[in-house]
């Protein structure tokens, strides 16, 4: 008790005090207090209150706000039965003070001393408090909140986590929260603070009559707060407001919500957009019934002047389909889509970005929702059945392209084969000489999206196969990136149908040597890979040599590890470019592509897939070294390398680690993690210790071999990278 006086005498004349004195009077208080066997007297807990409360509006750093949170943490742990009634005295003249002050900054640290204090009461009590003591706490911190969101205070993360701790000790104080809780204007914390109460009514399975009266203001505030904003919120920021958009029903989404988006629309569309394309993708409801005249509001804005705002607009399109599962609802905006494409609507499309952005908005339209097969293919046959007739009066190349594929996203939701006038369409695309080459490879990278799964061998009985092989022997021939490309689309195309069903394939798929003419010098190359990247955003070509890669180790083994073993340096050279390109979603394309062709590779090639593609990742370091200027990300580097560790049935997991070593110490790999290596071992499921005991002599031996200049054995050739490794 001794010790206790004086550290409360101690923190007295440390109070006006800052740094070191101070931290060092709290702590010796916090040591005081857990020392306590016995409850404390009231009038000594009252002036440590009342000192701490001293204390806050001048030195409330984040050091002391923890020191002083631990002080009082201490004094209800030492005495529960007498702490609570001092402390909730305090915290009462803490709020009427931040009330009363004239200063700008020191209610608020007041407010935020109030709050912290009286979360740490509610949540330290839940043993030792009664029901007639829970209630009125309740209230008040309720009160407390209320008055300072109200006065555009912020809701900090520390406080919410507390607030959810209180209602998962006591589910009552739900109900008393939400009665308790008056907030005359919305603010952003209000709303917060309304998401939080709704989280932890999620979170305890309470559906109380004073929850459920929350709901719809809780949405009201959401609505003003959010979409009246002159500047736009951070995903951050709306992401704290997900448990209110769970809680919107249709009335709520159709009265308060839509209004206030379609108002925000036209004033601020830089705030709306987004905000819309998180509200799209939270709510729980059905939101089919809005895709027309949500999709009528965003037009005007996929012909905006600014590139942001017209992606912007397509990708809240893209979020309206991820919760809609009415496929006619749906087609209804697919058609009005359509109409202001044709020119037939009161919003015209002239200008090439404009339609650009348009037709990928239809893209978007076209994504598989949460539809029943027979009214996916309802949607799919309305419209495939429009289409047409706009892609024939489109004259924008870059339009072109896109077009075409959305025809094919379209024609991928038929439940059966592709209708006979869009076979004709294909099939005229691909042998017409007048025909324009994007419509060709646009409906190529349609028909690569159609022709898949059970779909395959439909190109056989639409007559598409003839023309295939054609594309794919003329590619040699020409030399060019667009005849390359779409060769890589031909071949792909003829591989899956051989692969679904090589018996019944037609003759002259089956005598085709369309195998050589794709291994052509001038088939694959960087003219081939400049070409697709150059292409635009979308990484369909890309996407598809990579899968032509897997299909042709998967069929044809014998000869990739034969007579055309020589020319597969090519093919890993550019899977290599692709996983190493700047745009993201190229990468990703290219990643998932390779871990199916590693784990899928025959065994008789299975040790040479991972040695080539090793080999041309350190080809490209090496190349690299040289051209600072052209240097790639580290990360970027890193994520390729880890992607070429994908374990494989028929490789040996100690001799893939082997081969890992070296290229995992380059500096390009290396300097992006500590540990690289590490982590290939435990990406292939291989114990560190185990793995260097039994294999110290050959690794030795692989890294000497390099730095004598050798080549090491057969296993080690793929790590001759530089000696910088």
């Amino acid at each position: 008790r001794m010790k206790l006086d004086d550290a409360v005498a101690q923190l007295s004349a440390a109070k006006l005090r800052r740094g070191k004195q101070l931290y060092t009077a709290l702590r010796e208080l916090e040591a005081a207090l857990q020392a306590q066997n016995n409850e404390i007297r009231g009038d000594i807990l009252d002036t440590i209150y009342k000192d701490l409360a001293a204390v806050a509006p001048q030195h409330y750093d984040r050091m002391s706000r923890r020191l002083m949170e631990g002080v009082v943490r201490a004094s209800l742990v030492a005495s529960p039965a007498t702490a609570p009634r001092y402390l909730a005295q305090n915290i009462a003249k803490l709020s009427v003070q931040a009330e009363n002050s004239k200063s700008f900054a020191t209610p608020n640290v007041l407010w935020l001393v109030a709050v912290r204090w009286s979360c740490l009461l509610m949540e330290l009590g839940a043993a030792h408090f009664g029901e007639d003591l829970w209630k009125p706490w309740a209230i008040q911190l309720a009160q407390l909140l209320s008055s300072g969101l109200a006065q555009n205070a912020s809701l900090s993360l520390q406080t919410r986590k507390s607030l959810l701790r209180i209602y998962k000790l006591q589910p009552s104080v739900l109900s008393r929260f939400c009665e308790a809780v008056d907030v005359p204007e919305p603010t952003l914390g209000v709303v917060f603070l309304l998401d939080t109460v709704l989280e932890g009514a999620a979170a305890a399975s309470a559906q109380s009559g004073a929850v459920d009266k929350i709901k719809a203001p809780a949405v009201e505030y959401f609505a003003k707060v959010i979409f009246s904003s002159k500047t736009p919120w951070s995903p951050e920021i709306l992401s704290n407001t997900q448990f209110i958009l769970r809680s919107v029903n249709h009335e709520t989404f159709s009265n308060v919500l839509l209004p206030a988006i379609s108002r925000s629309l036209k004033r601020t569309p830089e705030v709306a957009l987004p905000a819309l394309s998180f509200v799209l993708q939270s709510v729980t409801i059905d939101v089919s019934r809005y895709s027309k005249g949500v999709v009528e509001e965003l037009t005007p804005l996929l012909c905006a002047t600014s590139e942001d705002k017209r992606m912007a607009a397509v990708q809240c399109v893209g979020s309206l389909t991820k919760n809609a599962s009415d496929a006619a609802a749906v087609q209804t905006a697919v058609l009005y889509v359509i109409e202001v494409l044709a020119g037939k609507s009161s919003t015209k499309v002239t200008q090439a970005d404009q339609r650009l952005a348009v037709w990928q908005a239809l893209q978007r339209l076209a994504a598989d929702g949460q539809y029943t097969a027979a009214a996916r293919a309802g949607l799919g046959e309305a419209a495939v059945a429009a289409l047409p007739k706009v892609l024939e009066r489109e004259n924008i190349e870059p339009a072109v392209l896109l077009s075409a594929q959305v025809l094919g996203a379209f024609a991928a939701l038929l439940a059966g084969p592709p209708p006979a006038a869009l076979a004709d369409l294909w099939r005229t695309a691909l042998t017409d000489a007048k025909a324009r080459p994007a419509a060709r490879l646009g409906h190529l990278l349609g028909m690569v999206q159609v022709f898949e799964g059970n779909r395959v061998p439909h190109l056989a009985t639409a007559n598409l196969a003839a023309p295939l092989v054609k594309l794919v022997d003329g590619a040699s021939k020409q030399n060019s990136g667009q005849a390359s490309c779409e060769a890589v689309l031909a071949a792909l195309l003829l591989l899956r149908l051989t692969a679904a069903d090589s018996r019944g394939a037609p003759p002259e798929v089956a005598k085709a040597k369309f195998w050589d003419a794709l291994h052509h010098s001038g088939t694959l190359n960087d003219r081939f890979f400049q070409f697709a990247v150059n292409l635009g955003p979308h990484p369909g070509i890309l996407v598809a040599f990579a899968e032509l890669m897997r299909l042709v180790f998967v069929q044809h083994a014998a000869q990739v590890s034969g007579k055309h073993q020589p020319r597969m340096r090519i093919w890993f050279n550019l899977l290599v470019a692709i996983l190493l390109h700047s745009d993201y979603r190229v990468r990703a394309a290219g990643q998932t592509a390779c871990r199916t062709l590693l784990q899928e590779a025959p065994a008789t090639v299975g040790t040479q897939v991972h040695a080539q593609a090793l080999a041309a990742l350190a080809a490209k370091l090496a190349q690299l070294e040289t051209e600072a200027e052209t240097r790639p990300v580290n990360t970027i580097v890193y994520r390729a390398f880890l992607t070429l560790a994908t374990p494989s049935p028929h490789v040996p997991a100690a001799a893939l680690a082997r081969q890992m070593l070296l290229p995992a110490h380059h500096p390009f790999v290396a300097v992006s993690r500590s540990s690289p290596f590490l982590q290939v071992l435990g990406q292939l499921k291989v114990d560190p210790a185990s793995f260097f005991a039994q294999h110290a002599e050959e690794l030795a031996c692989d890294v000497f071999s390099v730095l004598a200049g050798g080549n090491g054995d057969s296993n080690a050739a793929a790590t001759t990278t530089t000696s910088s490794s």
